[in-house]
């Protein structure tokens, strides 16, 4: 049976033969290509030859997370996020999950590493959302590698719990002074979001 895989934007046999699995990315970046490829490599395996060439015979769950993590700015993040998102993503890594899981493996990331990331990071003080916010781009990034195929299994991800958010509800009072203030566009602007409820970000 051929099997052809698509991981990201290059073309990859994978198949197993005599209870040895082979992992390679084809010479010839289209499906016939690969399907070509996984028959001369099949065929050489057949003759008890090696397998080996120079083609990128590492398991691309060996590389590390550092590595991974610039082709995944590279190819997920500047195809499917707004430019202030990605200097957000690039920071993150940067600063924090880069010099902790930089090194590592991206196949050998355990549940155990991430609790060990969240403690290093209350240790320094920062606040539950901050932390949020660097786990969820590890976890979209995990969760990428295992869409490209690159891991068989995501660790799981959990988030800190964070208090409830507190609101302030302005009385009638309060809200006839605050109009009484506003003239002009802002008093529009003040009208149209007390009476519609409208968040900041929809009175644009």
């Amino acid at each position: 049976i051929m099997t052809v895989r698509k991981i990201g934007d290059q073309f990859w046999v994978d198949f197993t033969y005599d209870r040895i699995r082979y992992r390679k990315r084809s010479p010839e970046n289209s499906k016939k290509g690969a399907e070509a490829f996984e028959v001369v490599l099949r065929n050489k395996l057949t003759k008890g030859e090696s397998a080996d060439n120079k083609v990128n015979v590492v398991d691309q769950g060996e590389q590390t997370f550092e590595t991974f993590a610039q082709k995944w700015i590279e190819t997920y993040a500047k195809t499917n996020n707004k430019i202030s998102e990605i200097e957000r993503k690039k920071q993150c890594l940067k600063k924090h999950l880069n010099p902790f899981f930089g090194k590592m493996k991206l196949n050998k990331i355990t549940g155990m590493h991430i609790e060990e990331f969240k403690a290093k990071k209350m240790n320094e003080m920062l606040k539950n959302k901050s932390i949020n916010n660097f786990l969820n781009v590890l976890g979209k990034l995990l969760n990428t590698a295992n869409d490209w195929e690159i891991l068989e299994k995501v660790p799981k991800v959990k988030l800190l719990q964070l208090p409830p958010l507190k609101y302030d509800f302005l009385t009638k009072e309060e809200g006839k002074l605050l109009l009484d203030d506003s003239h002009g566009v802002w008093g529009e602007i003040m009208l149209t979001a007390m009476t519609t409820g409208l968040r900041q970000g929809e009175l644009k």
